[in-house]
């Protein structure tokens, strides 16, 4: 992070920002998982680069950090999915991968791309692929509806939500610390944060489509090493305006269009249709 911020060690990663040139980034190391560590680096690392690249005279104001998190959260996952989980962003890194972590030599690009894609159910979103994610966040809402719209006793809910593991996800939690205990949103109060996270892949479809009118193949940049050209492009059209629009002012002055989920279903057939061999 430079003289900009800081990295360190947490058990859930996550990133606070006090200014434009003090962004802390944190991050949980699995001994036996190195992937874990690595996409939340990535993830945690585009609301760093968020923050980071806010106008400065917005420092110490309301403006200074996007509040929006349906916006935070697009970067976050604009660099972890769009980006991260595409081939070609591996291109020119993946060598250096290899030196830093020896293991990875012996996998090839191919079956590394295939891992990272691989779609199936788990216990945990943190964890999830970017497909059955979606699964984790609708079923957080319903919770959230049910404890506040149907007032559902507090005893209750852990057996509620393995119900909707079932429904969702075919698969039933072992204990509450896979189950309802998972996320640490709730024990900090942040009770309707969780959709920012779906609303922020819906944007992040959009704004492929829209990189890709404006700036071109983002398959071709990533292979290139041009993927600062992305960066650029988000710092321009985004991060610089920091908390002064809403997410619909964003969308449609980046995207010149209302908000739709078409474009991330879209790139979701595609993408996975290609990977497992699947046609329409």
């Amino acid at each position: 992070m430079g003289s900009a911020g800081a990295v360190d060690e947490t058990e859930h990663p996550f990133t606070t920002s006090f200014s434009s040139k003090d962004v802390r980034v944190t991050n949980h190391y699995h001994e036996h998982d190195p992937l874990s560590a690595i996409f939340s680096a990535i993830h945690e690392g585009g609301h760093g680069i968020f923050d980071q690249n806010v106008n400065p005279d917005y420092d110490k104001t309301v403006a200074g950090s996007c509040g929006y998190m349906g916006i935070h959260e697009s970067q976050s996952r604009f660099y972890e999915n769009i980006l991260g989980r595409n081939k070609n962003f591996w291109i020119p890194i993946y060598e250096k991968l290899g030196e830093l972590l020896p293991q990875f030599q012996e996998i090839s690009l191919d079956d590394f791309y295939r891992e990272i894609n691989h779609v199936r159910n788990s216990y945990i979103r943190t964890e999830a692929d970017e497909l059955t994610y979606c699964f984790h966040i609708i079923l957080r809402y319903e919770m959230e509806q049910a404890i506040f719209r149907d007032q559902v006793p507090v005893e209750e809910l852990p057996a509620l939500w393995n119900q909707k593991m079932k429904d969702y996800l075919q698969i039933i939690p072992e204990n509450d610390s896979q189950g309802i205990l998972q996320d640490v949103h709730w024990s900090d109060a942040s009770f309707g944060y969780f959709p920012s996270y779906l609303l922020g892949s819906i944007y992040d479809g959009m704004l492929l489509d829209t990189i890709q009118q404006e700036l071109g193949s983002v398959d071709e940049l990533l292979a290139a090493g041009r993927i600062s050209e992305i960066t650029k492009w988000l710092n321009e059209k985004i991060h610089w305006y920091g908390n002064t629009r809403k997410p619909k002012e964003v969308i449609e002055a980046v995207c010149g269009r209302e908000v739709s989920a078409e474009p991330l279903i879209r790139y979701f057939k595609k993408k996975y249709g290609e990977i497992y061999g699947l046609t329409e």
